[in-house]
């Protein structure tokens, strides 16, 4: 619903002059796969032994202390009205890996929660990605096979 790492591309693709890269767009997205990967793998890591909640309270409480306003999500085009049509066809969960003040942010900002019947965040199971534990989790409050997912 929303892509995050096409904002940050936009963002940075300044940076990448065309007389410079071949493919200013493929340039920016890769360095943001890059610089993301180290954050994926500290919160990876602290799943793995256990220390998830910990890491995301801090983080959580520097989000709350920073001086700068919490950022403005941005929807990919067409997702509302997707969610629309599907609304009341199928059972709908959205997945996670953010806490759920981040999630609920995005969902509220674009008014979207109406359409979901459940909300999982990235403590909601016991791992986050890369473990599939979110999706089993959203298929058992769902009543749905996870392969139907």
């Amino acid at each position: 619903m929303s892509d995050t790492d096409d904002m940050y591309v936009q963002k940075v693709l300044k940076f990448f002059p065309r007389f410079l890269f071949k493919d200013p767009d493929h340039a920016a997205r890769r360095f943001i796969m890059w610089i993301e990967s180290p954050g994926n793998a500290l919160l990876g890591f602290a799943d793995t032994i256990g220390i998830d909640d910990e890491m995301v309270a801090v983080i959580n409480w520097l989000y709350r202390h920073r001086k700068q306003p919490s950022k403005k999500f941005l929807l990919v085009p067409g997702v509302d009205e997707m969610l629309k049509q599907l609304h009341g066809r199928y059972p709908m969960s959205v997945v996670s890996a953010r806490d759920e003040h981040g999630t609920m942010a995005f969902l509220e900002q674009y008014d979207l929660v109406k359409y979901f019947d459940h909300v999982i965040t990235g403590l909601s199971a016991e791992h986050t990605k890369p473990y599939p534990d979110p999706i089993l989790l959203a298929a058992q409050k769902m009543n749905v096979a996870p392969e139907n997912c």
